[in-house]
């Protein structure tokens, strides 16, 4: 994975070398307008390796590739696969990591393609779906045959709750119940059998609404209880969520925050801007819970951690950016003096800094 400027090396603290930020960050650059939808590519079948585009010349951008992968409950999920080209022999090539981009409310993939494209730049691949209702996904097959269509305005409850599910019987690859990030996760597990990706560096990173959903999936992706052929589940390797909202329509982030997964289990980075206080109430009240395992750069503040003389390294961090700009907006802004303090450069950093799942 690709260094990043000295501003951002904060991540690595008890893991690589510890480098400070600067006491006051850049004003990241207006957000880009989302990029044009890109013209059709082949689009796999649920569970296919993914297509020849990972063969174009190496340093040219790829992708995204369009895959369609139906949840349980019957919404026809599009997603958008941005792959990591290949770099001579294609035979001794590391699998690259993996991001799960879930994006807000009323938004869609190209809401935060900026973001996407900055991480697959540096060597991480990204699975970004149009969560149901949004995008192109917004069509839902019903039981006698008619397609009902799904709009964000008629979303309640219990559809953020099914875009979260995950569940239906023991065996993890025969579940009745797979919802959007469910889908998406059986479709990047396929690419890591098949040696394209590397399923146990696979991270989620939410914004705003997105947040809340990739927190609740990951706790019920630990509740899959391992089988004679090895763990189903804790799939997920960190979080990483930007302006994260508490309440959506009745869908709330505390019935997650109970999780010891979440309270004490994952590795959790918060990206805020300066006037997001909910983000920061959440990084307080997970700071109790993990009284030794914290890092915080606020913005105009200097950074403050937990970890003195040799206690754990962080689990938990919070790097807030001086700028007013939050959820898509603030996930899809690109630091155009090259200093990286962007989200896209902490998400990097933190995925360096957490490395490689654990053998269970």
């Amino acid at each position: 994975m690709h260094g990043f400027p000295l501003p951002c090396r904060v991540l690595a603290i008890g893991l690589v070398a510890a480098l400070p930020m600067s006491a006051g960050l850049a004003q990241p650059a207006t957000p880009p307008a989302p990029a044009a939808k890109p013209a059709a590519v082949a689009q796999p079948a649920t569970g296919q390796p993914a297509g020849q585009l990972q063969n174009q010349p190496a340093g040219q951008p790829l992708g995204p590739e369009r895959l369609r992968l139906p949840t349980s409950d019957g919404v026809q999920m599009v997603a958008w696969y941005y792959p990591v080209p290949k770099n001579g022999d294609a035979a001794e090539q590391e699998q690259p990591p993996v991001v799960l981009l879930v994006h807000d409310l009323d938004g869609s993939h190209a809401a935060v393609e900026p973001l996407a494209r900055a991480l697959q730049q540096r060597r991480i691949a990204v699975v970004a779906p149009d969560l149901r209702g949004h995008g192109e996904s917004v069509g839902r097959l019903m039981p006698a045959g008619a397609t009902e269509k799904l709009e964000p305005r008629q979303l309640k409850k219990p559809d953020f709750e099914a875009m979260a599910r995950t569940g239906g019987g023991r065996v993890r690859d025969q579940a009745t119940i797979r919802g959007d990030l469910e889908a998406v996760r059986g479709w990047i597990k396929k690419q890591g059998e098949a040696g394209t990706l590397d399923f146990d560096r696979l991270f989620v990173v939410g914004s705003g609404l997105g947040g809340a959903v990739a927190l609740a999936w990951a706790v019920d992706d630990a509740k899959w209880p391992p089988i004679a052929t090895g763990p189903q589940g804790r799939s997920v390797r960190g979080l990483a969520l930007i302006s994260p909202t508490w309440t959506t329509r009745g869908f709330s982030i505390q019935p997650a925050l109970a999780d010891d997964v979440i309270r004490r289990g994952l590795p959790i980075l918060l990206v805020a801007g300066t006037e997001d206080r909910d983000t920061l109430k959440l990084f307080d009240q997970l700071k109790r819970q993990r009284p030794g395992e914290w890092y915080e750069k606020r913005a105009n503040a200097p950074p403050e951690s937990a970890a003195k003389g040799g206690a754990m390294p962080p689990s938990l961090y919070l790097l807030q950016l001086n700028t007013p700009l939050d959820r898509d907006r603030l996930a899809s802004t690109i630091d155009a003096s090259g200093r990286g303090n962007d989200p896209a450069t902490l998400i990097a950093g933190f995925m360096t800094a957490v490395g490689p799942k654990a053998d269970d």
